[in-house]
């Protein structure tokens, strides 16, 4: 378990290099995890890629549909983050357990009736995003056998944001590699199945195949994990004497106050990600089938980042529950500058082997390479804004539990300058270039209101306490 006591992280010391190494320590285990979550949706758009245009829109386009489960099922990850590092930082070791049963059951309560939702209205959400229907049938049967397993996910989720609270990240990065290998595997056996001479030993699934895989994967992932918890009878693993209707140290309501917000955000977040997709499907199955492959490695290069904003949240959250407002202050924002600007370097970096990266989809015609090249280089530049996004929102002000002002930033920024000024220029110009560019007026929106409320400092609050001194409950927003 990585160790977090050091006057310099007390200090808020950022450019000290042991506080920089405490930081990559938590960082680059979780950014690594990240991509290998990344991977696994890229890897299923380029195991079908010798498949067509239809089945990488297709597959493209359900994920982007399961992907607004996933975010809810992030927010409770996030959630059990925020609560175990704070309740770390105030030495109350012991209710972790009992809170982390808290959640599951919040979480639980909440995903299985979306997930039922989505199944029956599958086809009809699927349908605002193409009018092809090859692409439908894909998308369609894709979507429908991978739904369940995402239950099984969201109980993984939880118990991976308790561990980063704890610090404890290189469990969840070996599990992650290991399902990535599993998949690959899996990929390869059920989307192009098996024969021996003149026996077929497994059928040729096609991209049904790669959804099973995907859904067996993930199974094998949370079973491994629960394992390893069971083996080491550890302290987020619930038990029936921790899960208690009345809980002295965390109320129900407590865990709702954090969680529901977060939720909220992510889904809306997501949702609007969804709508982006439906309006470049708009533009045709060539701009859906572009995006498609491109939003995995956009993924992969957010990923890298994913675990300097975790180290900023479990560092700020514990000092915070310590009541250390001006170190958490310090540690916050000088992560931010420093994540912003390596994210700039990054996207140089990736740029340079941007014929590599396209490879996979060489059997495309020339244009669409040409068009997925332009806007390979937007995704590049754009990263450190979304990268400095992510860092304010995820690892500074969230580890305040400063959810509302999250969720409204994001609800402005994308709903009421990004989306509607991407559909005017979808429907004006009909160019998925210039309708690209535009996405990212969502991104200098946030941009300016997060950097403001970092600096107003009135995200710096410990959710252990409360002016009266009951635990776990979120202050007042200012």
């Amino acid at each position: 378990m990585t160790t977090l006591n050091s006057e310099n992280i007390n200090k808020g010391n950022m450019s000290s290099p042991s506080t920089l190494l405490r930081c990559l320590q938590i960082a680059w285990p979780v950014s690594l995890q990240s991509v290998l979550a990344a991977a696994l949706g890229m890897i299923d758009i380029i195991m079908v890629s010798h498949l067509g245009e239809s089945a990488v829109a297709g597959i493209g386009l359900a994920s982007r549909i399961q992907f607004v489960l996933l975010m809810v099922g992030g927010a409770f990850s996030v959630t059990a983050g925020i609560v175990v590092a704070q309740y770390i930082g105030a030495q109350k070791a012991h209710a972790v357990s009992s809170i982390i049963a808290q959640i599951l059951i919040v979480a639980v309560g909440l995903m299985l009736p979306l997930i039922l939702l989505c199944n029956i209205f599958g086809v009809a959400l699927i349908e605002l995003g193409s009018d092809d229907m090859d692409v439908i049938t894909i998308s369609s049967s894709y979507l429908t056998i991978t739904l369940p397993s995402l239950l099984v996910l969201l109980v993984y989720q939880v118990f991976e944001g308790a561990l980063r609270g704890l610090a404890q990240v290189l469990v969840p990065m070996m599990l992650g590699a290991v399902a990535m290998l599993i998949n690959v595997l899996l990929n390869y056996l059920l989307i192009n199945g098996v024969t021996l001479g003149d026996s077929t030993l497994i059928t040729a699934m096609g991209t049904d195949g790669a959804a099973w895989a995907t859904s067996l994967s993930r199974g094998i992932l949370l079973f491994l994990l629960l394992a390893w918890l069971v083996q080491q009878k550890h302290l987020c693993l619930p038990r029936n004497k921790t899960i208690k209707l009345k809980n002295p140290e965390c109320d129900w309501s407590s865990i709702i106050k954090i969680s529901l917000p977060v939720a909220i955000n992510f889904a809306v977040w997501s949702l609007g990600t969804f709508v982006y997709q439906i309006i470049f499907g708009s533009l045709g199955t060539q701009a859906l089938a572009i995006m498609s492959m491109l939003a995995p490695i956009e993924g992969t290069l957010i990923s890298l980042f994913i675990g300097f904003s975790t180290a900023c949240s479990v560092l700020t959250g514990q000092k915070l529950g310590n009541n250390q407002m001006d170190s958490a202050y310090r540690l916050g924002r000088n992560l931010t500058y420093i994540i912003t600007g390596i994210a700039l370097l990054t996207g140089g970096l990736v740029w340079l082997f941007q014929e590599l990266l396209l490879a996979p989809f060489a059997s495309y015609e020339q244009h669409t390479l040409e068009l997925a090249a332009q806007i390979l280089l937007i995704m590049c530049l754009g990263i450190a804004i979304k990268t400095a996004n992510m860092t304010m929102s995820l690892g500074v002000l969230r580890s305040g539990a400063d959810n509302r002002f999250c969720l409204m930033t994001d609800t402005l920024g994308m709903w009421m300058v990004g989306i509607p000024l991407t559909w005017y220029l979808a429907g004006s110009t009909g160019t998925l270039l210039w309708v690209f560019i535009a996405t990212y007026s969502e991104e200098v929106t946030k941009y300016l209101l997060f950097a403001w409320r970092m600096h107003s400092k009135k995200w710096l609050r410990n959710i252990t306490q409360k002016p009266a001194d009951i635990p776990c409950a979120e202050a007042q927003m200012p």
